[in-house]
């Protein structure tokens, strides 16, 4: 069990990670344009998760992450990738 949700958690955050790092590409911005905390998004586009940032961001910094990528809403950042069946099979 604890392995499956291993591997469905690590899907998740590399989805996230990967849709936040090619709408960035896509823009042509720079960190900077995405947060005044550039390591931050490092971290983000790289999914390397912290102990400060155990989630990648918090609540507050996706809301400017989805505002400055111009997303239409969270869930499109954060779920909109996501392909359910290659998850579904992760955790089994």
């Amino acid at each position: 069990m604890k392995r499956r949700l291993k591997k469905t958690t690590k899907y998740v955050f590399t989805t996230i990670s990967s849709t936040i790092k090619k709408r960035k590409e896509e823009l042509n911005l720079n960190r900077s344009d995405i947060l005044s905390d550039e390591s931050l998004v490092s971290n983000i586009i790289n999914n390397k998760r912290t102990t400060k940032y155990p989630n990648l961001m918090s609540d507050f910094n996706a809301q400017d992450i989805r505002e400055n990528l111009k997303f239409n809403n969270l869930d499109e950042m954060l779920w909109g990738q996501i392909k359910w069946n290659v998850l579904l099979k992760k955790s089994n």
